[in-house]
């Protein structure tokens, strides 16, 4: 298991056979090729996500079984559409 700090532009672009209802966990049939900062422990990556400027992601990759992947997206740092304050 490692830890992927990335943009949404990743998670659009991922390859999957399946997704689950929730839209945040997605199945590949093999690792995909990723060249960003990858972390070891949950621990490191919340530390650099919480000081990661807006538009950056969080995603566990994780080996299921042989030919099997998921990749979770566990934070992704959107900006606010709108603002509700005075409603």
């Amino acid at each position: 298991m490692r830890y992927l700090v990335t943009t949404q532009a990743f998670w659009d672009n991922l390859p999957y056979y399946q997704e689950l209802t929730c839209g945040r966990v997605r199945f590949t049939t093999s690792q995909v090729p990723f060249d960003g900062l990858v972390l070891d422990t949950k621990a490191q990556a919340l530390q650099k996500i919480f000081i990661s400027p807006k538009g950056t992601w969080l995603i566990r990759e994780q080996e299921y079984k042989q030919d099997h992947w998921i990749y979770e997206a566990l934070i992704g740092k959107t900006p606010s559409e709108s603002s509700n304050e005075g409603d």
